[in-house]
């Protein structure tokens, strides 16, 4: 277990010889937030030890009980725990090259849960003995640690996904309770507490789709279900999945499924409907 309050370095970043602004090793704070507002502030990658919320723009919030965030220059910076001390290591790189050794080896946007403590032990320590007092620091040697550390990143976070924020969660739970209603994208703005184009973009960075064809998958994947495991028809889970008109439900499931709705329901092996009787047939009799 590494004490905390390991050791810390400031620079400007600016000269030639450093383009480091500063790193921590296990820095240990008090209750409270850290927030930088600069525009003029570089990258920032930053560890978390212990539970912090973060913040990586006014709008997006994030609970970490552990974990990686990394801030592009300019970026807004909100972190720290309101209610106890906190632990983190950091490194603010102002290093030319960054964006383009990122681009190479990029890594998530947004906090992202993930166990990297040796990871910034050993490259944070290489960094501070190279930059120790008393002794002449090589550019090239900096910049090759800089860029191994996001190499070596890139490959520890290269299979994970950041953690989806509460507030986009919280509308994705209220998407699935309502899918019987039209899809009202304003409302699920309000909900989560940002503009319809704001959410619409946060959304599709986490889900991977817009919420209009998350909706639309859901609706498809209840239909299917209902189709698998309840004797409803078809009209009827059209209308328990937000189609009022059977016609295009069947357009839009074919659509999803690449085969009707009737012919999905006997290939997979779900339960068949009555036919009805042949009054004309009892009639005759």
């Amino acid at each position: 277990m590494i004490d905390a309050d390991l050791f810390s370095f400031y620079g400007s970043g600016r000269d030639g010889l450093c383009p480091i602004n500063g790193f921590g090793l296990h820095q240990r704070m008090p209750p409270g937030f850290i927030r930088h507002d600069s525009t003029d502030y570089p990258w920032l990658f930053m560890l978390f030890h212990s539970p912090a919320t973060i913040y990586w723009n006014p709008d997006d919030e994030c609970q970490l009980d552990r974990g990686l965030m990394v801030w592009r220059p300019g970026d807004f910076h909100h972190y720290g725990n309101a209610g106890s001390p906190w632990d983190h290591s950091w490194l603010a790189l102002r290093h030319p090259e960054t964006g383009d050794w990122l681009s190479k080896y990029p890594l998530p946007s947004g906090p992202l849960s993930i166990d990297a403590d040796a990871l910034f032990e050993k490259y944070l320590t290489l960094l501070n003995d190279e930059v120790a007092p008393g002794k002449p620091s090589d550019r090239i040697v900096i910049s090759k640690l800089c860029e191994l550390f996001i190499i070596e990143l890139h490959r520890l976070t290269d299979h994970h996904s950041p953690p989806v924020p509460e507030n986009l969660r919280r509308v994705e739970r209220l998407l699935i309770r309502r899918l019987g209603d039209p899809l009202n994208l304003s409302e699920l703005a309000s909900s989560a507490g940002m503009s319809a184009s704001h959410f619409i973009m946060l959304f599709k960075r986490f889900y991977g789709m817009s919420p209009i064809r998350y909706h639309f998958e859901q609706r498809m994947r209840k239909a299917a279900y209902l189709l698998r495991h309840s004797s409803c028809s078809c009209k009827e889970i059209a209308i328990q999945c937000g189609y009022n008109d059977p016609l295009y439900f069947s357009r839009r499931f074919h659509l999803w499924s690449g085969t009707t709705a009737g012919n999905y329901r006997c290939t997979s092996g779900g339960p068949q409907q009555s036919e009805p009787a042949d009054k004309t047939a009892n009639h005759h009799k």
